[in-house]
């Protein structure tokens, strides 16, 4: 399994993040708390869930 892609959206599905890079880090920057939904993409496979923003 390789790994292909992140793409983060908001609860209103405006995609707020997006990377290629399998080492890649997101910290939440730039938006509000509150939950957040990615899509893993492993080419054959896709993993999907939530994650939520609390500062």
């Amino acid at each position: 399994m390789t790994f292909s892609s992140i793409k983060i959206y908001n609860r209103w599905g405006k995609e707020v993040f997006r990377s290629q890079d399998s080492g890649f880090r997101w910290d939440g920057y730039g938006v509000n708390d509150g939950v957040y939904f990615y899509v893993l993409d492993y080419g054959t496979t896709t993993y999907k869930g939530s994650v939520t923003i609390v500062r």
